[in-house]
């Protein structure tokens, strides 16, 4: 199973929640001698070399072995557990995985949750720059909307620029989601990666004006700043992930916010059925547009993608063409944190593979795997896909499909997963055995049954959209707009 976006971004900026003990020296300070540096690079490198496939599709073995030895060589004196995480966590953008991750031990994660100071601002990262959607404190008076010119002295654009570019693991040359990866963490991206700081000197400029002020407003806590976050972007455990409607009798709207079983479960829904009644009503009555809106959606389980898609087509179709592994099995469990599933895998993951040369295995069998036939009622009418940078992981994959087979019209923002493959399956948290730090080694690489397009790419729209920060804040939609648009003027003036 595919991990979701909002579970890698979770772990980007902490995960534990018990309670730190109070210390002289904080653990982001804790000093590492050169030995115990090496030892965890070793650690780190191996296990990345005998698991993760993928590891050289966008930096060769011979490019990656340098880089790697060169990082290695600069172990020779002593380094604070901060510093050896700003260095080996560059070490994903040469990977240029999505899924793959590298993040602060629990006792670092810990000491953040506990006294770190975070900036109190809610951002969005749009074409012409940083705004600031949101603002959670009384100092400075800062309006909502205002564009970020600088923080503590730094120009705004060179933190983004170090925060994407060197910090963000992405899904090959796509900015998309990794933008909004940025922007959706900000205050903690910024925390671990820039400095930590107790008050915050913001320079900026309102709405249409050329002017600079500037603001020094104090950092809150992390449990402040996480409930402000929740309460904004309307964060709900139990949401429901997948809608349905008719907008006129001509024209049905279908949500599908994930293809997490776990998540949609959580809002008392089943995907399966969902899927089935839903054309079925289309069907009925007829629609001669469907909209399908998969913003958002970070991924989830195999076959959720081309299952739906399976109601989009009335032709044979393939999805996966394979999907690879290095392992049989996991070496050397009590490196990770989850032991004891990487034992109870290891019993029957032999089983599943069959291997095709040396450190190469393929999956034998995967909802994904297969040629697929259309669904009773699926739907061939217009059909119009929404999409944005959240589009990750399984979504990336089915907006891959669905193009490839050229079925329907994109509207949005490039996906932020990637039209022919990723590396996710089982996400694998390997710890560090000095720093602790944990990186996130991923075992399985799902490759698309397409060609023809650009590497290190996700699904282009057709009908690029983007976004000012009047639309954001008064809640506009203009991807939606844009698409209400072209089915009223298609309508009026059918193509040929």
């Amino acid at each position: 199973m595919k991990k979701t976006f909002w579970c890698i971004f979770i772990l980007f900026f902490a995960a534990s929640t018990h309670l730190i003990i109070a210390q002289d020296k904080s653990p982001l300070e804790q000093s590492f001698t050169p030995k115990q540096l090496q030892e965890d690079f070793q650690r780190m490198r191996e296990q990345l070399e005998q698991n993760q496939p993928g590891l050289y599709a966008y930096t060769p073995k011979p490019a990656m072995d340098r880089y790697l030895d060169s990082l290695y060589a600069t172990l020779d004196k002593p380094m604070t557990s901060i510093e050896f995480l700003r260095l080996i966590r560059p070490i994903l953008m040469k990977m240029r995985n999505g899924h793959n991750n590298i993040y602060g031990s629990k006792k670092m994660a810990d000491y953040a949750r506990s006294v770190g100071k975070f900036l109190p601002l809610e951002v969005v990262w749009l074409k012409d720059g940083l705004y600031i959607q949101d603002v959670y404190t009384t100092e400075g008076n800062i309006p909502k909307g205002s564009k970020i010119v600088s923080i503590n002295g730094r120009d705004i654009q060179d933190i983004l620029n170090t925060l994407l570019y060197r910090y963000t693991s992405t899904d090959g040359y796509n900015e998309t989601f990794g933008r909004r990866r940025v922007a959706r963490s900000f205050p903690f991206a910024y925390y671990w990666y820039i400095g930590q700081h107790k008050i915050f000197e913001v320079a900026y400029q309102t709405s249409n004006q050329s002017t600079t002020k500037t603001a020094k407003i104090t950092g809150i806590l992390f449990a402040k700043l996480r409930d402000h976050l929740r309460k904004t972007r309307g964060i709900k455990p139990k949401a429901k992930m997948l809608d349905f409607k008719m907008l006129n009798n001509e024209t049905a709207f279908l949500r599908i916010g994930s293809f997490s079983k776990g998540e949609i479960k959580q809002g008392k829904q089943n995907y399966k059925r969902f899927l089935k009644n839903t054309f079925r009503e289309i069907a009925q009555k007829q629609a001669k547009n469907l909209i399908l809106d998969v913003r958002s959606n970070g991924g989830g389980d195999d076959g959720y993608g081309n299952l739906l898609f399976s109601y989009l087509t009335n032709k044979p179709f393939n999805y996966y063409k394979q999907i690879v592994t290095r392992v049989k099995r996991i070496k050397n469990p009590k490196y990770y944190e989850s032991t004891g599933e990487i034992r109870l895998a290891n019993l029957f993951f032999g089983g599943k593979v069959r291997k095709i040369d040396e450190g190469k295995y393929y999956l034998k069998k995967n909802p994904g795997l297969g040629q697929f036939q259309p669904k009773e009622n699926a739907f061939t009418g217009k059909l119009y896909i929404l999409i944005d940078g959240g589009c990750f992981s399984a979504t990336g994959e089915f907006a891959s499909c669905a193009h490839y087979n050229k079925r329907g019209k994109f509207i949005g923002e490039e996906v932020g997963g990637n039209y022919y493959y990723n590396t996710s399956g089982a996400m694998l948290s390997l710890v560090l055995p000095n720093t602790k730090h944990r990186v996130v080694v991923t075992i399985l690489q799902y490759i698309m049954d397409v060609k023809g397009y650009p590497k290190g790419r996700g699904v282009m729209p057709d009908y690029p959209v983007d976004y000012t920060i009047q639309d954001v804040l008064q809640d506009k939609d203009p991807v939606m707009q844009k698409t209400l648009q072209l089915i009223d003027e298609q309508g009026a003036t059918p193509k040929r």
